[in-house]
């Protein structure tokens, strides 16, 4: 059984589908006595805390171990990643991708105290096994090395791009309710502007492969 990563929905349709839609239940079961007296910002920022995944951070080392398949003689090898951070951004597509998104065989998940993992895991039987699944493997691990820098930028984009309309929405709730108390000036912080806007997304796939001799053991 294998995963691919980065393939579901975009950054950008997870935080208008699950991020806003969530954030605006939030404002609006809000007490009214809460909304007039907490200042704007900190309610943006409990909500944000609260609704946004954190950035993945990777580590750099490949991991690789082994053991004996049981019945068959073969060396189950693992190879591995480990990351901090929220695992379901893996499988979240960013603006900038590769045309065939990164395989791999397990996603373990940020424990108490401990990283999660990105593991292959293949069951070798002779020395051009393992090569040919060596040059797979760091294949992958490449491709999800670049995803993580284009991940993050998204996240931080739609991060603050929701958090100018959240304001907004709270402000215009506030005035609302409570017109003598004094309005907010939002604070603007830094959106990163290196990719496309979400309004010109480039359909463009980006395909960065190494091929060779990990070809025949994808799918």
């Amino acid at each position: 059984m294998t995963i691919e990563l980065f393939s579901e929905k975009t950054v950008q349709e997870f935080f208008e589908s699950v991020v806003t839609t969530q954030a605006e239940r939030r404002v609006f079961s809000t007490p009214n006595g809460e909304l007039c007296t907490q200042p704007i910002r900190e309610q943006v920022d409990n909500i944000m805390t609260t609704l946004c995944p954190e950035p993945v951070m990777l580590d750099p080392k490949i991991y690789e171990g082994g053991s004996t398949a049981a019945g068959r003689g073969n060396l189950l090898l693992h190879t591995w990643l480990e990351y901090t951070g929220t695992g379901r951004l893996f499988m979240l597509r960013p603006r900038k991708y590769h045309s065939r998104p990164p395989m791999v065989t397990l996603l373990q998940p940020v424990g108490s105290g401990t990283p999660g993992r990105i593991i292959i895991r293949h069951a070798l039987s002779t020395i051009d096994e393992y090569r040919e699944y060596r040059i797979f493997a760091h294949q992958q691990f490449r491709m999800i090395q670049d995803y993580i820098p284009w991940l993050n930028e998204d996240l931080e984009y739609f991060e603050q791009s929701t958090r100018s309309w959240l304001w907004t929405l709270l402000q215009a709730k506030r005035k609302r309710l409570c017109p003598e108390i004094a309005g907010e000036e939002p604070v603007t912080e830094h959106i990163p502007q290196s990719g496309n806007s979400p309004d010109r997304v480039s359909n463009e796939p980006h395909d960065m492969r190494v091929d060779g001799g990990a070809g025949g053991m994808q799918r």
